[in-house]
């Protein structure tokens, strides 16, 4: 039973992840927040639009997304690493936040600077940054697997184990 949700856990998240099935290693962005449209914030816009970089998305594009109805968001970079759709590490790669907005088949990113930082959260009209700070185990979740894997083949073998044991003491009260 636990064998066949295991499988049907993997299975899943091999059709429904957005992550690549073979060996990845790429940059990846976590939301911290999403900015208003507002005035204020249009100049912050068209500085993420020319923008610093783009991220591709990890497994095929978008093309129903609309990339100037979507919001502009402030974000962290990371980079993730993983196989069979599933992230094995990240790690943090930056010191400051990104803004971002998503393209559709990519994220384009804008980095912000050490002094950009207090002028966002003014025009923004409140900190966006508040205690903020990369928690890398939220993106390690695919040794869950391998564990479950593990735990099973533990209790496959106890399991084997106790009827060994019952079948020894059957036969040694049979032989009495």
């Amino acid at each position: 039973m636990l064998a066949a949700l295991l499988a049907v856990a993997v299975l899943a998240n091999a059709l429904l992840t957005n992550r690549p099935l073979q060996g990845y290693s790429m940059y990846q962005i976590e939301e911290i927040a999403t900015l208003p449209e507002t005035p204020e914030l249009a100049d912050v816009r068209r500085y993420t639009e020319i923008g610093a970089g783009e991220i591709p998305h990890l497994r095929g594009a978008r093309d129903d997304l609309d990339a100037s109805a979507q919001p502009l968001k402030l974000g962290w970079l990371y980079r993730e690493s993983g196989i069979l759709g599933l992230p094995y590490w990240a790690e943090n790669v930056s010191t400051l936040p990104a803004l971002y907005i998503d393209y559709g088949d990519a994220y384009r990113y804008a980095g912000v600077g050490p002094r950009q930082v207090s002028l966002l959260e003014e025009k923004a009209g409140r900190p966006v940054l508040r205690d903020y700070e990369f928690r890398w185990y939220r993106h390690v979740w695919g040794w869950l697997f391998p564990l479950a894997i593990g735990l099973l083949i533990l209790l496959w073998r106890k399991e084997a184990r106790a009827r060994e044991e019952a079948m020894w003491a059957l036969d040694s009260a049979e032989a009495a």
